[in-house]
């Protein structure tokens, strides 16, 4: 038995020098892959990250948030029509037929009958009327909410005095042809509203 163990010894020993060196580092390199090939299994494995969503899923995102925020406009229609004859168009230029000019326009034209009753838009003060060279008759009422709504076009100035308070649906003057600038036009009154500087629609 003594004799079978000193030539096992023996073996290793001459072993090593000879190929010794080179089997355990080639064991160690098979580890090595073992242990990087277990790690990639095991990142395959998780769950990937969602893909991030296009830019007009984002935008329609913002658009509903905002939406959600922006209050109703709290302004009732000044007349009974709803057809707008001109737009609002504060940067681009209008032509104007009664001028011979290219002009911006402030404000909108809303069809309606001459004679016909103009209404307070909501609860409000007169703060100013007036004769403007362009717009004619004018009636401006302040509100509430740092709200301004403007009437022009009217047949009248003497309906309302300055400093009255007038509710929501009154009548402040009449539908009339008094703007110099908007003569060539069907009948029409020119309304503008603003909240804190910035313009206002009409629900």
């Amino acid at each position: 038995m003594k004799n079978l163990l000193r030539k096992g010894r023996d073996w290793l020993v001459g072993f090593w020098p000879k190929g010794g060196f080179y089997a355990l580092t080639a064991l160690c390199l098979a580890c090595v892959a073992a242990l990087v090939l277990a790690a990639r299994h095991r990142a395959g494995t998780v769950n990937p990250a969602p893909p991030a969503p296009s830019p007009a899923v984002v935008n329609r995102s913002m658009d509903e948030s905002i939406q959600q925020v922006q209050p109703a406009s709290p302004l009732a229609w000044p007349v009974s029509g709803r057809d707008i004859l001109t737009p609002r168009s504060p940067q681009e230029l209008v032509w104007w037929e009664a001028l011979g000019a290219y002009q911006v326009h402030e404000g909108i034209d809303i069809a309606a009958v001459k004679g016909e009753a103009v209404l307070a838009a909501m609860d409000g003060r007169v703060t100013a009327a007036y004769e403007d060279p362009l717009l004619g008759y004018t009636v401006e009422l302040t509100h509430q909410q740092n709200i301004l709504t403007r009437y022009a076009n009217l047949s009248t100035l003497r309906q309302v005095q300055v400093g009255q308070q007038v509710r929501r649906g009154e009548a402040i003057g009449a539908v009339g042809d008094s703007a110099a600038a908007e003569s060539a036009m069907a009948s029409h009154l020119h309304f503008e509203a603003y909240r804190n500087g910035e313009w206002l629609d009409l629900p």
